[in-house]
């Protein structure tokens, strides 16, 4: 990514748009998608099972419910990643920006095809 988003910036004096709004930009149409996930699976869940008798009493039934309770991990495990990780791995973010000194550096090296190999 050197290359490419720091001879953007050097020929337009646009910065692309960094990895965590990328990263924040997609999490948000994840939850979208999740929401969506979980309508169409509740529709889903009345049109092909009808009760809840059918849900515990089959073998389709049984399975779905096993398949809830790996949906339901995956969420707990994003939600961790959402609401501890990412602040966390932020503010580590944060308090390791370099300088704008360091970063025109970054720059001019990565323009002069210099990537600090010897």
């Amino acid at each position: 990514m050197c290359p490419t988003h720091y001879l953007v910036v050097a020929t337009t004096g646009v910065a692309l748009p960094s990895a965590r709004e990328a990263v924040l930009r997609l999490s948000t149409l994840g939850i979208v998608s999740v929401v969506t996930l979980v309508a169409t699976g509740i529709i889903n869940i009345l049109m092909l099972v009808g009760s809840v008798a059918a849900l515990v009493g089959t073998d389709y039934g049984r399975l779905l419910l096993v398949k809830i309770a790996l949906f339901l991990v995956m969420l707990a495990i994003a939600g961790v990643n959402r609401l501890l990780l990412t602040p966390q791995r932020a503010l580590a973010l944060e308090a390791s920006v370099p300088s704008q000194n360091a970063r025109a550096e970054g720059y001019t090296i990565c323009a002069n095809g210099d990537r600090g190999q010897n």
